[in-house]
């Protein structure tokens, strides 16, 4: 373990989490009190931030200002907030320029915006270095993945207080694990991914520049404390997207889009067991190329595709989680036919108000209302180009809906690469633009990661940090 920074802090695990975690405190969910502990806010990946500030909170329209925290985070993937104003920065996972150094998680504070500690999460850089994932767990415990380790810290301290070294395929240096989510009970679930076998490219580049066949995927439990490996399960397809689980009852579900196929597992009793009698479902047709991450919508699920780039538009799949046989499939870009389409990140899906909303490379974003027995109906549609993840903020009748708009450059050979970003607030009732940023860094396949308080923060993959106060009551 290296350390780096304020680390005087002793590490410290609470007897009091190590009790809630063997009870369950199934009541208090898998994950932190705080809004954005996890990438998207809950492991059913809905990207809905309904304890945050929402649109009537919305600081008058024009420009709203982007602060810099000073210092950078080369490489940096996701951000993850926990108690006392801590935010945790994964990074060193991305290709940034100019950084050759190892995978590293940095607490900052929230309030002083100063880092506190870095600690390097591996001793010798990954052969694939992959966009893993931070996390902070209801017991108060960050755990990170960045290629095959998965390590718990020590929130105040930094310190490393469990490491495992995940299972690898039959080509070591080619497996790497992009996340992981929390159960009901706690316990943690991860999902390996495999590049071609022989590639030397770094993060999802890997899959732009190089052909040939991958690895199947696999599922490994795990215990949320000691990280030890508690059931490892092949699946039958390369995954490329990240895993969600919905809960029901003392039950939780488990989706996976794989390259043709969406899967459900059922994790109950503590075991992993697949679930025949819903899938497999094929999701893609023709030349669509395979999805994200499936998406909770209320009794359904949502898949898309073209995570990879195709020519043939996005194909956008509602199916019932109670009969897989109720199936509803729009292509929201449709009048693109033959033109290049490329979404890598997931949908953000409404249940209470019955909205999905999908941003892409090419064709801009579209809302899109969903009513049982008659499918799905564009609400609105609008220019702004994206290939980052969305959210929502706010209650359901408050939604403000938050995404990011590719200022590009010169007309790019690779669909990853444009000038900058800007961060885009609007209604989402009607798509209209409420406000905005100026142009910021460049974050292809980033989150815009909302605060408590009318905050949010939005991490460049050069290594920049911004802390955007689009509330009135914030600025």
């Amino acid at each position: 373990m290296t350390q780096r920074g304020n680390h005087f802090l002793r590490p410290l695990i609470s007897v009091l989490a190590l009790a809630c975690i063997a009870a369950g405190c199934a009541t208090q969910g898998p994950w932190g009190p705080e809004p954005s502990a996890f990438e998207h806010g809950g492991s059913d990946r809905t990207s809905i931030f309904d304890a945050v500030p929402g649109r009537s909170a919305l600081a008058s329209g024009g420009t709203i200002p982007a602060d810099r925290v000073d210092g950078d985070f080369p490489g940096g993937y996701n951000v993850a907030a926990g108690p006392h104003e801590a935010l945790f920065v994964l990074g060193g996972v991305l290709g940034a320029r100019n950084f050759s150094g190892l995978p590293y998680v940095s607490r900052v504070d929230a309030g002083s915006l100063e880092r506190v500690w870095t600690t390097d999460l591996v001793t010798r850089r990954p052969a694939w270095s992959y966009p893993g994932l931070v996390g902070v767990l209801r017991d108060g415990g960050v755990v990170a993945v960045a290629g095959r380790s998965m390590v718990r810290l020590d929130a105040r301290s930094g310190a490393i207080t469990a490491r495992t070294e995940l299972p690898a395929g039959a080509a070591p240096d080619d497996t790497a694990y992009n996340g992981f989510i929390a159960l009901h009970d706690g316990r943690l679930l991860a999902k390996s991914l495999h590049r071609p076998t022989g590639c030397r490219i770094d993060g999802f580049q890997a899959f732009l520049q190089c052909q040939g066949p991958q690895e199947n995927s696999r599922l490994v439990l795990l215990d949320p404390v000691t990280l030890r490996v508690l059931q490892t399960v092949e699946l039958s397809e390369p995954v490329g997207g990240r895993i969600t689980s919905i809960r029901k009852g003392a039950t939780d579900e488990i989706y996976i889009a794989g390259a043709d196929n969406v899967f459900r597992f059922r994790y109950a009793g503590r075991r992993l067991t697949p679930d025949p009698a819903w899938g497999p479902i094929r999701y893609r047709e023709n030349g669509e190329t395979t999805g994200a991450a499936v998406t909770a919508f209320g009794p359904y699920v949502v898949v898309q595709t073209n995570a990879s780039p195709s020519g043939d538009p996005v194909r956008l799949t509602v199916i019932s989680r109670s009969n897989p046989n109720e199936r509803y499939s729009v292509q929201p870009f449709a009048t693109r036919r033959g033109a290049r389409s490329f979404s890598p990140s997931k949908p953000t899906t409404d249940w209470a108000n019955r909205r999905i909303y999908v941003v892409e490379r090419f064709g801009g974003s579209v809302a899109l209302d969903f009513s049982p027995g008659r499918g799905l109906r564009v609400a609105w549609s609008a220019p702004e180009r994206s290939i980052n993840f969305t959210a929502l903020y706010g209650a359901p009748e408050d939604r403000l809906f938050v995404q990011t708009e590719i200022m590009e450059g010169d007309p790019p050979d690779n669909p990853l690469l444009y000038r900058a970003d800007r961060i885009v607030f609007r209604n989402p009732s009607n798509g209209d633009v409420l406000a905005g940023t100026a142009p910021l860094a460049p974050a292809p396949g980033l989150n815009v990661t909302p605060g408590k308080a009318g905050v949010m923060w939005f991490l460049g993959v050069e290594g920049s940090l911004f802390r955007v106060a689009y509330a009135r009551s914030t600025r």
